[in-house]
Formats: structure tokens, C-alpha cells, sequence
């Protein structure tokens, strides 16, 4: 009887706990809906406002130094239920600039701001004594990058102390080197060189106690200091370096128009950076999109709009703190409970929104620098999770900080496939028990292996293939599972078969610990094929969760079949700066501020199983084709890792080889980020800048290219050396490498615009524009000789220029000609590869440079103040002797000529008076020049109707850039000469007014002599 009685006294008590329990988690669901205020996530069924505001205390993909309480993004969103949309311009991101204390604060402060979740510097304040907090201490001028549209990443903002022996060297950032030599302690002063690339860039004699400046000329902000070294003191033959601050010198391009993935820079002022939406944004069930670069958006599989920001680490805080939740902070966000929503770590269902995991600091007022016994309660709810390979249903699962814990598998039921375990006709709760079990394994690769592999799990245990037996409809696998390099047991699976490996958890037995799913097998004559369609695995080594357990610093209250509940134990100290685990991997995070300013965070512990590294190439130069290599190890040994996902800035790039590695083309200069991420393995991170190059690429080609056209394209480098093996991208596609003449060989393509880039390692890249024509005529300017013509304002000078059709076949253009906002056209006609020059008179308004455009070709020339030139006297003076030398000189043997004439005259009087009838004659006929008459060619006008000479060489050293150049000169043309420059030699004509006297007096004695004859 007494035990019946305490029987059921313990069922009453049992029973009593459970609605307790049940009360309790109802307050705390209720309590957790507070949590909507710092959630990361949208939710449709919270009613949150349509229009909210993600900062960096609830995301943490963006910048966010909590020790200085240093945040300046915010990303506003309006948003459409009814149309699960973000229309245009309703997504609003803004950064703003702040000052930013150096970490070696006798430094003062610079100019910050954050930009898609990454520091930057955006400007000194000049030293000012009086100002000494808000002011650069080496800033010589005020400098202002945004300004300019233009930012550079903080690459190094610290204070901790060093020491460094003479010889000795400490690394910086981009391949910069410091160097100690020479310290004389007796005097505190040492030799302090800075190296680039293992060449000295600055070296000078350094005392104790003074600052190390380099500078260097970044874009058009001028010479500014990117690197400061603070050296405390010269002791014991070391020199003590207390601080270091380093900007990059590769800018971020900020000017307004410039697109990031949705997001486009509407306004940028020296204060601010604003982006918005061009496009409207979809948000259709369960979509990742990217946002802008690493930070994206989850849309959740939900017929309710549920959708959140995601992202990769990329900053040394985030690799520190992966995936913190939203921070508490006394001012900004001062909320006590965190779920799935706020963050990211904790279990979110996204179908219904429900959080499983709850967690609550129970303090009235403001939480101060110390937590009492039971004022963190965390609750953990067991939810129905889905196997990866989903023909098998699901299992009931509970989650603590991202860890995920077996509970227990549901009895199949057809009508519930997906909630139920399709490989058990019994339910297996061991929650029930007080126990979880850490799922080591849960995946749906189908990966097809050979006879003979084996097949890593977790716990030390691996699957060896055997080998096939029988045939046809009737082989089989045979399979061993080993424990630690020991069998356990062996088994024989046909095709599509389950081989499940069963234990007894506590007083549960018979659970399916391993489950491997055998897929299809082929028999080849020379291999064989055995697909692994699914793998799940739990531990062998449970945890205990019942009543009165000790977690870490928190304690188990209560235990029920959905779930169990815990409180810290202990007085939580949140002094500054620490870090305080509270159960398995989730711990809390304390500022080391004045303010109290907190989060929580996912603190691998000893449950990781596996690590994995990065290895890259020691240089990586820009546009660069590398091997990334990735190993693995179990505490003992490295190895390559296959099938390890690699990301670079936070882009997935695929998966690893069987060889461990996987190529990645580098992109432009700047420090890349690379993670390796695989089941069961800790994430491997490795930070990497590039190394600038010592030479460039450029890239030729010829000036005009007709569709269908085989042209060549050049690359050489910047001594215009050929380059061999470079490769060539048309529009991003490879199409070559470079051949020892450095050419690659090109079709043209339809017409169009087509981007051609060449890439080498230890190279900078080569890029230019190139159009290709349709096929017909094209006029273009091929000659215009500015620079050999002089203009004065408002002076008019005729300007040739030459028009020739490059084309293919005949055509008609009309020349467009504008100046001073007057336009004028002028037609051509010409064949192909025939040219013609049509003239413009210009009249400069004012002095300086002038432009004209000819089609859409134009050109400047400069225009001098003077309305006429100044007179050379001295050339003159020259001219004019020499011109009245000639002209004596030709006097003399004119007069010379005619007095020899007059002689022949006199004494042959008949043959005079016949040349004088000639001449007489010929004078009275008028002159006909046909130089009076208009040329042909000036009754024609033209406009153009063709485009540029071609825009090959961006930049590039493309040899097709001088179309139409102004230095080029005229072409000679083979026309015939005018007949009204044809005349006789020696043939001379006069008109009654300007006969010479000579001749005059002759003809005069020629008429005397003939009226005597008549007399007589």
C-alpha cells in the first residue's frame, strides 16, 4: 500500500511539474514575443510594422565594435504583404560618417565609417592641441576620401604592446614589413625601415616615445598618412611598439550612380552614403537574395511572409563572434529575451514561425554588472526536424545554441511522411528519459563510391565497402562498420535498402543510432559504382537533462517529453571584456565598455569533432588564377578534404576536389576573405591581400572592326614587351591565351559593344572596349590637323578635316558639324577607302580650349587671347631684304631684256609692227580664269552617319585610340590639278593700265612708223 501510495503521490507530483511546466513555457513564449522589438527577422504574424529598420544591434552582418559602442549603418525597409514585395526605392540603406578614437588614443581620432559591414576610413581632421581628442595627432591638412567618393578599409587599429629585437621584422598588411635595426639603448633610438614587397619604401632614426608616419599619394585625395607606428620605448636592446593604425591603399569606389548587386548609390556627400532599391525586390517562399555583396535576404518557406538578413563573417570581429545575436545595450536596445529571431544560432521554424529555443534575463530596470541565481532562464522545446535525405521523413530534435540534439524518432504514418521516421514503426522518445543526443551526421549527398572505400561517420566510426555479390536483380552490398579501425558487425543491403545499426539509449533499446541509405549499383567489366543516397548518425555518448542536472553554469529545472528548462546556477559577473559560457556552446559576450552592452554568441567547445585549414599561394597577385587547398584533421593528422565548401567574401565558389582543393580566379586589388565550411568540422578562415603587381597588361587592337571580321588582339606589357600566356576574356568568357607573338586571335561577333580583359599572374590586368560594326559603310574623321593651325578669339581660321569611309561599301553620310552651339551639315558620298576633306571655319568667343565635334567625334584645340598674331619683326626684316634683293635683281635683267628688244626694234621696223599687232590684240581680249568657277566637291554637304573611329583601349594602351587625333597629318590626295592653275611659260598678258613704260614707248614708235608709210 505505502508503495502505491507513493506511486501515485509521485504520478500527482509528475503530473503537477508538467502543467507547471507547461505554464511556464507559455509565459515564456509570451515573454519571447518581446524579442520582435530586436528581431532580426520579419515576421507577418508578430505584426510587426511594415516599415522597419535593421541596425547593428539586431544584425550582425553589419559593423558594430561594441568595446566603443562605434556603429553608423542602418537598412530600412518598406514592405508589401499582400504582394510579398519590396517595391522600387523602398529598401533604404544609409551609413554616415563618425569620429573613431585610434586604439592608441594619444593618436586622438579619425574620420570612420562602415560600409556593407567592413571599417573604413574616410578622412583626418587637421591637428588641433586644443582639440586633441577629435583630431588626427600626425594629420598635417583636413582630408576628406568621401569627398572625393572614395573610401579605404581600416586594415589596423590596435594598441597592443610588442617587442622587437634588432634584425627582426613584424608584418603589417598588404605585403608592408617593418624592420628593426641598429638600437642604440643608451641614446632610446633605433633604425626603423618600412618595406614593401622586400623593398625599403621610408626608413629614419626613431627615438622613444614618437610616432613613424608613412605617406603616400592615394587617388585624388593627395598624400596622406595610411600607416602610423607608435614606438613606446627603446629597453633591454628592443624597441616597444605600443600602437599601429594602417589604411588600405586600394579605394572603394562610392560615387553616386554605382550599382552593388540591388542595391544602387542614390546620394553621397561628405557625411553620408545613401542606397535604395532600383528594382523591386520578390520576396517568394524560401528564396535567398542577394542584397548587396554578403549581405542577403531569407525569405522563409512560409505561406506567411517571414524573411530575415543573413550573412558570412568577413571582419576579425564577426570570426571571433560568428553569428552573434542582437546585442542588449542600456540606450539603443535595451530588450531581455532572445529567441530564433534575434538570434541566429537558436532554432527558427520558418513554416510557423514557432521558436523552440527561449532565453530570458529576468531583471527589473536596466541589467547592471551582476546577475543573481536564476535571473537567465533558457528553454529548450524538442520540434519536429526533417532528415536531409528526405525520403525517410523526420525525427524529433532539440537545439541548444546551433548544436543539434536527437530526442526521438515518430512512429511512420503515410499520412504524415514528413513528421514521422520512416524506417521505424515504434515511437523512440529518450527526452522522455532526461537524455539528447549530439546528431553527428545528416546528409542527402549522393555520392557514388567504388569497391573497397570507406565512408567516414562521427565517433571514430567508418563504413567499408566490400565488395558486390551476386548478380542482377539479386547483388548485394556487403558492408562493414568499424569502430575505431575495429568491425562491428557486417551486413549484406540490396539496392534502395536501409542498413540501420541499432543501441540502447538508457532504458531505451532498439534506437537506430546509424541509418544508411544504398541507393542504385552498377557492375561495370572494369568498375563497379554504389550510390550513398542519404546518411544519418547520432552519438553513442548522450547528455543527461534531468532534474537537478549541472550544465556548464546553468541547471536543469525541469524535464518533460517536449522539452526541459534551465537557470544559471551561480552569480554571472558581466564584468568588461569577458567572456562567460553559459551552457555547451552558447556564451555571452560582456563590452569592454563603461556601459553594460552584451550578446550572445556560439563558443565552439568540446563537442567540435574535426577542423579544417586553408592553404594559399604565399603571393596572390590581382585577376590571378590560385589553387586553394583545404586539409582536415581529428587532432592527429592533416589531410586534403574533399567536398568542403569554400566561400570567398562570403560567395560560395563550390566544393573541393578529391584532392582537396579548388581554383579561384582573384579579382581586383584588396584583401579577400576565404572560409572552408563542412558537417561536422570547425570553419576555416583565412584573410589574404593581394600583392600589387610590377608590371601591367595592355592591350591592342585594330582601330575598326566589321562584324564577321578576324582580327588579332595584342598584349604586351608596360615596356610594350609581348606577353606569352595571358589569358584573354571576351565579356568574362575565356577565349585564349596569348602566343609567343603575344596575340590571340578573334572572330568579331554580331555588332555590338564586347569587354575584353587579359589576365597573368604577377601582372596587373589589361582591359579595353571594343565596337564591332555592322557591315557597310562607316565615315569616320580620319585626319583633322588642329595642332598645325593657329587660333586667336574671334578670329575665324578654316579647319580641314578628313572623311573617309572605312566601311565596306559605298554609302551617302551627312557630316554633322557643331561648335558654339551652332550646328551645320554637309553631305559625302564615298567609296570604300576613299576620303575626302570638307572645311569648317571656326571663331573662337573666348581664350582657351575650344571643342568641335564632327559626328560624334571631337576635338579640342586651344584658342589664344590676341585677335592677331604677334608680328616677328626680326623674320620680317629678313624676309623683306631678301625679297628686295630678288626683286633688284630681276629688274636688272628685265630692263636689261627690253632695252636689247627695242634695239632689234629700231632696226627692223616691218617684224616690230607685226608683234605689235599681236600683242595689241591679245591685249584687247579679255582674260577667262576658271579658277572663278565653285569646285565640285564644296556644292556637296554632308552630316555623318556613322559612329566613332572605334573605343577600343580603355585606358589600355589600346593602338587604335588616335582616331582622328589632331596630330595626324593630311593624307596626300591624287587629284587632278585645276585647270585655272594651267597657263603658258613665258606667256605674259596686260591690260592698258598696267603695261610697262618700255612697252608703251614701243608700240607708241611702231604707230609712228606705220602713219609715216601711210603718208607716203
Amino acid at each position: 500500500m505505502k508503495n502505491n501510495s507513493t506511486t501515485q503521490l509521485s504520478l500527482r507530483k509528475l503530473f503537477l511539474l508538467s502543467i507547471l511546466f507547461t505554464i511556464l513555457a507559455g509565459c515564456l513564449c509570451a515573454t519571447a514575443a518581446a524579442d520582435t522589438k530586436g528581431s532580426n527577422i520579419w515576421d507577418e504574424e508578430q505584426r510587426m510594422p511594415s516599415t522597419y529598420n535593421w541596425t547593428p544591434h539586431l544584425y550582425s552582418g553589419f559593423y558594430f565594435d561594441t568595446d566603443s559602442d562605434l556603429y553608423t549603418e542602418s537598412l530600412e525597409m518598406t514592405i508589401s504583404t499582400s504582394g510579398r514585395t519590396i517595391e522600387s526605392s523602398n529598401a533604404r540603406y544609409m551609413t554616415e560618417v563618425e569620429p573613431a578614437r585610434f586604439a592608441y588614443s594619444d593618436w586622438g581620432s579619425y574620420d570612420f565609417i562602415a560600409w556593407i559591414g567592413k571599417p573604413y576610413f574616410a578622412g583626418y581632421e587637421k591637428y588641433d592641441s586644443g582639440d586633441k581628442n577629435d583630431t588626427a595627432y600626425f594629420a598635417k591638412s583636413n582630408v576628406s576620401t568621401l569627398s572625393d567618393k572614395r573610401l579605404y578599409e581600416v586594415l589596423i587599429n590596435e594598441k597592443s604592446e610588442r617587442k622587437i629585437s634588432s634584425g627582426d621584422t613584424h608584418n603589417l598588411e598588404n605585403d608592408y614589413k617593418l624592420r628593426i635595426s641598429d638600437i642604440n639603448t643608451n641614446n632610446r633610438e633605433f633604425r626603423l625601415t618600412l618595406e614593401k614587397g622586400g623593398s625599403a619604401v621610408k626608413n629614419e632614426t626613431v627615438s622613444s616615445n614618437s610616432t613613424f608616419v608613412f605617406e603616400k599619394s592615394l587617388d585624388n585625395s593627395g598624400s596622406i598618412p595610411i600607416i602610423a607606428v607608435h614606438v613606446r620605448d627603446v629597453t633591454d636592446g628592443k624597441a616597444v611598439i605600443d600602437g599601429i593604425f594602417q589604411i588600405s591603399e586600394n579605394s572603394k569606389d562610392v560615387s553616386s550612380g554605382k550599382r552593388v548587386d540591388a542595391m544602387e548609390i542614390t546620394n553621397v556627400n561628405n557625411t553620408s552614403i545613401i542606397m535604395k532599391n532600383p528594382s523591386r525586390i520578390d520576396l517568394s517562399a524560401n528564396r535567398n537574395i542577394t542584397l548587396m555583396e554578403h549581405i542577403k535576404i531569407q525569405v522563409g518557406d512560409s505561406s506567411k511572409l517571414r524573411f530575415g538578413l543573413i550573412s558570412d563573417p568577413i571582419t576579425t570581429a564577426e570570426k571571433k563572434y560568428p553569428s552573434r545575436s542582437s546585442v542588449y545595450d542600456i540606450y539603443d536596445n535595451n530588450m531581455k529575451s532572445w529567441t530564433g529571431r534575434s538570434y541566429g544560432e537558436f532554432s527558427y521554424i520558418w513554416s510557423n514561425g514557432m521558436t523552440p529555443e527561449n532565453l530570458t534575463v529576468d531583471v527589473k530596470g536596466n541589467i547592471g554588472r551582476t546577475l543573481n541565481p536564476k535571473e537567465i532562464s533558457y528553454e529548450v522545446l524538442s520540434y519536429n526536424s526533417s532528415f536531409n535525405y528526405s525520403d525517410w521523413g523526420g525525427f524529433k530534435s532539440v537545439r541548444i545554441a546551433g548544436d543539434e540534439y536527437f530526442a526521438g524518432y515518430t512512429a511512420y504514418n503515410s499520412s504524415e511522411k514528413n513528421n514521422t521516421t520512416n524506417f521505424t514503426s515504434s515511437d523512440y522518445n529518450i527526452l522522455e528519459k532526461g537524455l539528447i543526443s549530439k546528431v553527428l551526421v545528416n546528409n542527402n549527398s549522393s555520392r557514388s563510391y567504388s569497391v573497397g572505400s570507406e565512408i567516414s561517420l562521427g565517433d571514430g566510426y567508418a563504413l567499408k565497402l566490400n565488395k558486390i555479390e551476386g548478380e542482377g536483380s539479386s547483388k548485394k552490398l556487403n558492408l562493414t562498420l568499424l569502430k575505431n579501425g575495429s568491425a562491428v558487425e557486417n551486413a549484406s543491403l540490396s539496392e534502395n535498402e536501409n542498413y540501420i545499426r541499432k543501441t540502447t539509449f538508457g532504458e531505451i533499446g532498439g534506437v537506430p543510432q546509424i541509418v544508411v541509405r544504398v541507393g542504385s549499383i552498377f557492375v561495370g567489366s572494369s568498375s563497379t559504382e554504389i550510390n550513398i543516397s542519404g546518411i544519418f548518425q547520432i552519438s553513442d555518448n548522450t547528455t543527461d537533462v534531468t532534474a537537478g542536472r549541472r550544465i556548464d553554469n546553468m541547471r536543469v529545472e525541469y524535464t518533460s517529453r517536449t522539452g526541459f528548462y534551465l537557470l544559471n546556477n551561480d552569480t554571472i559577473d558581466l564584468s568588461r571584456g569577458r567572456d562567460i559560457r553559459l551552457v555547451g556552446n552558447l556564451s555571452l559576450h560582456v563590452a569592454d565598455s563603461d556601459d553594460v552592452r552584451f550578446f550572445f554568441f556560439n563558443q565552439n567547445g568540446s563537442t567540435t569533432q574535426k577542423s579544417l585549414k586553408i592553404i594559399l599561394p604565399d603571393m596572390v597577385y590581382p585577376y590571378q588564377d590560385i589553387d586553394i587547398r583545404v586539409q582536415a584533421s581529428d587532432g592527429s593528422n592533416w589531410i586534403n578534404a574533399e567536398g568542403v565548401q569554400v566561400r570567398v567574401n562570403g560567395n560560395s565558389i563550390g566544393s573541393t576536389n578529391s584532392s582537396g582543393q579548388i581554383q579561384y580566379t582573384v579579382g581586383e586589388s584588396g584583401t579577400y576573405n576565404f572560409s572552408a565550411e563542412k558537417d561536422g568540422y570547425t570553419s576555416a578562415f583565412q584573410m589574404k591581400s593581394t600583392t600589387d603587381p610590377e608590371k601591367n597588361l595592355t592591350m591592342t587592337a585594330p582601330l575598326y572592326i566589321f562584324e564577321s571580321d578576324s582580327f588579332l588582339i595584342f598584349v604586351r606589357d608596360d615596356s610594350y614587351a609581348y606577353v606569352t600566356g595571358a589569358s584573354v576574356y571576351e565579356n568574362n568568357v575565356l577565349i585564349g591565351m596569348s602566343d609567343e607573338n603575344g596575340s590571340v586571335s578573334v572572330t568579331a561577333k554580331a555588332p555590338g559593344s564586347f569587354e575584353y580583359k587579359a589576365t597573368k599572374s604577377g601582372y596587373g590586368p589589361g582591359a579595353m572596349s571594343q565596337n564591332i560594326l555592322p557591315y557597310g559603310p562607316y565615315f569616320a574623321v580620319t585626319n583633322a590637323p588642329l595642332s598645325e593651325l593657329e587660333f586667336f578669339m574671334n578670329q575665324r581660321t578654316k579647319i580641314p578635316f578628313e572623311i573617309t569611309n572605312v566601311g565596306k561599301e559605298k554609302g551617302v553620310g551627312e557630316v554633322s558639324i557643331s561648335f558654339n552651339d551652332q550646328n551645320t551639315t554637309k553631305k559625302v558620298t564615298l567609296e570604300p577607302g576613299e576620303s575626302k576633306t570638307i572645311s569648317y571655319t571656326v571663331k573662337p568667343l573666348t581664350a582657351g580650349y575650344n571643342v568641335i565635334t564632327v559626328g560624334n567625334q571631337s576635338f579640342a584645340f586651344y584658342s589664344n587671347e590676341s585677335g592677331k598674331p604677334a608680328v616677328p619683326w626680326d623674320m620680317l626684316a629678313i624676309g623683306g631684304g631678301i625679297l628686295l634683293l630678288i626683286l633688284v635683281l630681276a629688274g636688272g635683267v628685265w630692263y636689261f631684256t627690253q632695252k636689247k628688244r627695242g634695239n632689234q626694234k629700231t632696226k627692223k621696223p616691218a617684224k616690230s609692227t607685226k608683234s605689235a599687232k599681236s600683242v595689241s590684240a591679245k591685249s584687247a581680249t579679255p582674260s577667262k580664269s576658271k579658277s572663278s568657277k565653285p569646285a565640285n566637291a564644296s556644292q556637296k554637304s554632308s552630316t555623318f552617319g556613322f559612329l566613332s573611329g572605334g573605343s577600343n583601349g580603355s585606358g589600355s594602351g589600346n593602338s587604335g585610340s588616335n582616331s582622328g587625333s589632331s596630330s595626324s597629318k593630311p593624307k596626300p590626295k591624287n587629284t587632278a590639278p585645276s585647270q585655272s592653275s594651267k597657263s603658258k611659260e613665258n606667256t605674259h598678258k596686260f591690260s592698258s593700265s598696267n603695261k610697262p613704260a618700255e612697252l608703251k614707248n614701243s608700240q607708241k614708235k611702231a604707230r609712228e612708223n606705220q602713219e609715216k608709210k601711210g603718208k607716203l
